[in-house]
């Protein structure tokens, strides 16, 4: 059974191919990209016990949320896709550019700043 999911202006559920090239999609990919990227370098360096890094993700999936629905995290994504609440291939996207952004974050956290 699939839930009711109310309009929200988000990219619609289900993919097609002319949906992969789609501005909005685009626009949500780089959005789960650049939010987890910047969750990362928060998480690891400027939160530095549960309650900063609980409010860092918040701010961040509050302002991903309407781009692509602030999962912000391979899990979610997955599970979205295994439920029927987002399309598989959209899942599938959004756990890759997740996944990418993550290292982004780490590697830009351990370069090492010039003095």
């Amino acid at each position: 059974m699939r839930l009711p999911i109310p309009h929200l202006g988000l990219p619609h559920p289900h993919l097609d191919r002319a949906a992969l090239t789609d501005a909005r999609t685009i626009k949500a990919l780089f959005a789960e990209f650049v939010g987890t990227m910047f969750f990362q370098l928060l998480a690891g360096t400027v939160a530095r016990g549960p309650i900063e890094t609980a409010a860092s993700y918040a701010a961040i999936m509050y302002l991903t949320f309407t781009l692509s629905g602030g999962h912000l995290n391979p899990a979610v994504s997955l599970a979205g896709a295994g439920t029927g609440h987002i399309d598989i291939v959209r899942g599938l996207l959004y756990a890759v550019m997740q996944i990418l952004g993550a290292i982004v974050g780490a590697v830009l956290q351990r370069r090492p700043h010039s003095r």
